[in-house]
């Protein structure tokens, strides 16, 4: 058959229009669902690196493809630092795309939309991280909007914000959190309300009564928090309430929460009738907060001279002894037995302001826990673990440390050693009993000048006794100081009553400005 001048004509357009079809540039819209096949492709690649390949290939096509820097965060990034950046700029290029008319119209039920979706998983991520960093209170804030805009919380959100509030002691926050989810059925909540209570109240009819809710929900809760069970090195990925799956999952989200709270464990134990298990050692460095623990540490590895500065059980030792001093201890005084005589070496401003921040705020905890009748021997003997003893005896060196920088308040006089041993009651008695256990070189002195046959193993016997006796000594101290605080009515100023200027004298007492010593 002949085609027609009409026909032909026909032909043509529809020939033009393909030609101009497929050399007209693609939208924005068709670029991104094209890097979205890829990453599809990417999520079943048979490896790591053909994953990582296509999720590149996908930000080549369009640099708008949220779950390609997912993807490469998972797989690719090295170092937290790395994989929040990534997980930053997928937050930032949902946040972009989605626009702002999309956030005030579809605020409530996010996730029912299928293009919020990468967005939301972004979001997720990029809290998960901040919160084993350094970035719990943006963690918090995240999964608050997450919450916000997805009221619903399709991808758990609340599971991992509660939890974080409660190890960060925000109980208020905490409380309202349970409140506007009361109806939350799984274990963790019901754990939850209980140890709020318990720190509200202690052991009462109504943190008995919770823990008894809690126990029904899950009853093998327990034995995973007081360690008489492993936790899991992987789990699976399904969560069953009432079964083994839940009380793991639970209990890696609360463990660090009920060890930081004073008689949480014991209290637990009695109440369930699950003993603690011998794996239940709480370490004093978890009495730091996670990321107060990480920020002292770093502060402690800029000291100027390394092998004078405290370490972090000593610098916990250290506080605590500042904390019942009833005198104010200027920052001045105190911050060179931290670092030792010459002090901090700085890289960058940031970077000073940031962790000697850490340290300040650590000082006016702890001044704040002993107010609060919270302060005392962080150490549990009948779960010590023979190798945790040198921990011991570095947090008493820390301690002996804090009580010498007002040796008259704690009746230390120098050449008095021995006779403050022999009176076994008092507080010479008792910082004579910190001194030996944090410095035991200073008891071997004083049995060998005695003439003991034996030199070293008397000083051992009295050393034994000595570290048996220290959390009495502790005790009387801590006795010692309120009675001396309410009798002389000496009031309890913050170690740093305020934050030091830029142009101000810096604390550690060198004459210099602030910005031009310590935080330079």
């Amino acid at each position: 058959m002949t085609d027609t001048p009409q026909s032909k004509r026909a032909k043509t357009i529809a020939f033009n229009k393909e030609m101009q079809a497929l050399f007209r540039p693609r939208s924005k819209k068709q670029l991104l669902d094209e890097a979205d096949e890829l990453v599809y492709r990417a999520w079943e690649a048979p490896s790591r690196k053909r994953a990582i390949e296509l999720a590149r290939r996908a930000l080549e096509i369009s640099v708008d493809c949220v779950d390609a820097y997912l993807l490469l965060a998972d797989l690719e990034a090295k170092t937290d630092e790395e994989a929040i950046d990534l997980y930053r700029k997928a937050v930032e290029t949902g946040r972009r795309t989605l626009g702002k008319k999309t956030f005030r119209e579809d605020a409530g039920h996010f996730w029912g939309l299928i293009n919020t979706r990468p967005f939301m998983r972004a979001m997720d991520s990029l809290a998960s991280s901040l919160r084993f960093t350094d970035g719990e209170q943006e963690a918090i804030e995240i999964w608050r909007e997450m919450l916000r805009l997805n009221p619903n919380d399709n991808q758990g959100a609340r599971y991992r914000l509660l939890a974080l509030l409660v190890e960060t002691n925000r109980n208020e926050e905490a409380e309202a959190l349970l409140k506007e989810y009361e109806e939350e059925y799984l274990a963790d909540w019901a754990y939850a309300r209980a140890l709020l209570m318990f720190r509200s109240e202690g052991d009462t009819a109504r943190s008995r009564e919770l823990l008894a809710v809690a126990l029904v929900k899950n009853a093998h809760v327990p034995h995973y928090l007081l360690a008489r069970k492993k936790l899991p090195k992987t789990r699976e990925g399904f969560i069953s309430p009432g079964e083994e799956s839940e009380a793991i999952s639970c209990a890696e989200a609360y463990m660090l929460s009920w060890r930081l709270t004073p008689g949480a464990a014991e209290w637990l134990a009695r109440e369930s009738g699950v003993p603690l298990g011998r794996g239940y050692r709480p370490r004093l460095t978890t009495l730091f907060p996670a990321t107060e623990k990480k920020n002292l540490a770093r502060l402690l590895a800029l000291a100027t001279v390394p092998d004078e500065a405290l370490n972090l059980e000593s610098l916990h030792g250290f506080l605590f002894g500042l904390a019942i001093t009833p005198e104010m201890v200027k920052p001045s005084e105190w911050l060179p037995f931290v670092f030792g005589e010459e002090m901090l070496t700085f890289t960058n401003e940031k970077q000073s302001e940031q962790l000697l921040e850490t340290l300040f705020n650590a000082c006016d905890r702890f001044i704040d826990e002993r107010e609060a009748g919270r302060l005392g021997f962080p150490f549990n003997y009948d779960k010590l673990a023979l190798e945790e003893m040198p921990r011991v005896q570095d947090w008493a060196y820390g301690l002996f440390l804090a009580l010498g920088m007002r040796p008259g308040i704690w009746g230390l006089r120098d050449g008095q050693y021995e006779r403050m041993l022999e009176r076994q009651e008092g507080v010479a008695w008792a910082a004579a009993v910190v001194s030996t256990v944090g410095l035991p070189e200073a008891l071997d002195e004083a049995v060998e000048a005695d003439g003991y046959e034996d030199a070293d193993e008397e000083a051992g016997r009295i050393y034994m006794s000595m570290f048996e006796q220290l959390p009495d000594a502790v005790a009387t101290l801590l006795e010692h100081a309120d009675k001396r605080r309410h009798l002389r009515l000496v009031p309890q100023s913050p170690l740093r009553a305020e934050k030091t200027g830029r142009n101000d004298p810096c604390p550690c007492g060198s004459g210099k400005k602030y910005k031009k010593c310590c935080g330079g």
